[in-house]
């Protein structure tokens, strides 16, 4: 940390300290009353969706909920010549209170980032701004994943924070089972919508109709109740923001789109984190988060160790469900999306765009989303993990482009096959480079390579790390990938780099330095015509040891056969 970052950061540490009447803010202390209200004002107002839903502080850690508002109906007539006129509480409450746990929205910021920081007139704002949007942010993941809270939770087992708290839909799912839809047919573990003979509901429209029955009567009418919408449902019908039509559709916020049309009957809403083949119908003011007032702790650590400060802070918090009457969920929706991409990959000929194909228009907003994620994240590793959970949402959409296709450009099919080589899905990947090498598909710009160089490339360099690591790599996939990729124009580092991991390849699979089995021989042979591919096309490829090694063994083995025949 330079000098003058330090003297910005200990004006913001003991601005903290000032501001909720401590002397020291690197010791663990409760965050003043007024300080917190004005926090939570500013994650709600983060946040176009936190802000249509509500946050509520209350005095005790547990009790009843302070309800949604005027929910039954209240009109009625008496004779009161009969019996006195009966008042009744139009909160509706039910036995199923709150209850605030502990929750750490723990940041660090690395000294880097500071210095870059630390000349700018708003330094203290930034790093405030920094963690009010993160914790915005994981508080609609946390309400719209969590189904438990573990003494210790684990992002790496569970990246949308399933196991931080017990959020919206799993509070519906133990409270409220019946107003939740997984199923339409009992055992088929999924609610499909087609017009295809045989589906569940022909479209959205008629399941929502169907799903508001779940609601209680006086609801279903109720024209603040709306429809919240994974982004395996997003459809142009609904959100024609995505494809820049010029109809009215509200884009309140980036984590929060509003359409200007219904689906049965409902206006249709998305937000960030809700489960991908996933409806909720309900009034959003019907969700609500409870913070203990006086349950915020926080301190500012500076850790030289890491290179970083660290910001420890914790609230009790509790994700609650103001009347299960006023919503109902649905989820496992199936919208046929193979044959929906396959229709789409077949809208276009071969050298033409894709743009302008409602499915594929849809994945590449899906595509940018996960991008996105990705781009937030410096870890490789983690990089790797992510696309490992984010590939399998392709698979549908891949399977129907690759067999609808006509050769059409495909952004959203490239970039998958490069995740898939980064995530080591080697097979997925090959079953898109063949189509890809077949109609000359090119990459998206930001890979500045060759079709063919990448997936050469890419493949020999997993090849080589996973020999370098003992790790076994299938030689008939790199074998394949010489072939498809033997007439395009490539750097010849490229190719040279594919040989040599043909030939490390085959060379690990020999068994006995002796070559006494044919096919140990046949590998070796293998090895050594692949190394000296390599070397003409790159005189540093590396493998000229390897060469001699294997060519003594050949003819020591050669040796042994002729001494043999005698």
């Amino acid at each position: 940390m330079r000098n003058e970052t330090r003297l910005a950061y200990n004006a913001y540490v003991q601005a903290i300290a000032d501001l909720n009447g401590v002397p020291d803010a690197k010791t663990k202390f409760t965050v003043a009353p007024s300080v917190q209200q004005k926090l939570e004002s500013r994650i709600q107002q983060s946040s176009e969706f936190l802000k249509r839903i509500n946050m509520i502080g209350v005095d005790a850690q547990s009790g009843e909920k302070v309800g949604l508002g005027v929910g039954q109906p209240i009109a009625s007539t008496t004779d009161t010549s009969q019996k006195d006129r009966s008042p009744i509480d139009p909160i509706s409450l039910d036995s199923n209170g709150y209850m605030c746990t502990q929750t750490n929205f723990d940041t660090a910021i690395r000294y880097s980032r500071l210095d870059a920081w630390a000349h700018l007139p708003d330094f203290q704002p930034r790093i405030r701004d920094a963690i009010v949007q993160r914790t915005a942010l994981d508080r609609i993941c946390i309400g719209f994943n969590g189904t438990s809270r573990a003494a210790t939770s684990d992002r790496a087992a569970n990246p949308l924070l399933q196991d931080v708290n017990v959020g919206w839909l799993q509070k519906y799912r133990l409270n409220a089972p019946d107003r939740v839809m997984h199923e339409a047919v009992e055992g088929s573990k999924k609610v499909k919508v087609s017009n295809v003979v045989g589906s569940d509901y022909k479209n959205l429209d008629a399941l929502v109709i169907d799903l508001l029955q779940l609601l209680d009567e006086w609801y279903r009418d109720d024209p603040s109740v709306v429809a919240v919408m994974g982004s395996g449902l997003l459809h142009d019908k609904y959100f024609p923001l995505v494809n820049g039509a010029n109809i009215a559709t509200e884009q309140a916020a980036l984590d929060l789109v509003i359409s200007g049309k219904r689906v049965g009957g409902k206006q249709a809403v998305t937000a960030p984190f809700v489960p991908q083949n996933t409806m909720i119908l309900t009034r959003l003011d019907n969700l609500s988060i409870y913070f203990q007032n006086g349950g915020r702790r926080r301190s500012i650590i500076d850790n030289p160790k890491r290179d970083q400060i660290e910001n420890y802070e914790s609230s009790n918090e509790a994700y609650v469900v103001e009347d299960y009457g006023c919503g109902a969920i649905v989820e496992n929706i199936e919208i046929e999306p193979r044959i929906r991409a396959a229709q789409a990959a077949a809208s276009a000929a071969p050298g033409q765009s894709l743009a302008g194909a409602s499915q594929y228009e849809l994945m590449l907003v899906k595509l940018a989303t996960d991008k996105r994620r990705l781009k937030a994240i410096q870890s490789v590793a983690r990089k790797i993990e992510v696309k490992r959970e984010v590939l399998p949402e392709y698979d549908t959409y891949v399977s129907g482009a690759l067999a609808g296709g006509r050769g059409g450009q495909d952004d959203v099919l490239m970039t998958v096959m490069i995740w898939r080589i980064d995530a080591s899905d080697y097979v997925g990947a090959l079953d898109v480079a063949r189509y890809a090498l077949h109609h000359g598909l090119t990459l998206p710009d930001q890979y500045e390579r060759s079709t063919g160089a990448a997936v050469a490339e890419e493949f020999a360099t997993a090849a080589l790390a996973a020999a370098k690591n003992g790790e076994p790599f299938d030689a008939e996939q790199l074998v394949e990938v010489a072939a498809l990729t033997a007439d395009l124009d490539m750097h010849d580092q490229i190719r040279a780099k594919l040989h040599k991991a043909i030939g490390v390849t085959a060379m690990n699979l020999i068994r006995n330095d002796q070559l006494d089995d044919v096919n140990d021989w046949a590998r070796a042979s293998q090895a050594v015509q692949n190394f000296k591919t390599a070397l003409s096309l790159d005189d540093h490829a590396g493998v000229k040891q390897s060469i001699a090694r294997l060519e003594t063994l050949l003819s020591d083995a050669d040796g042994c056969r002729k001494a043999a025949r005698k």
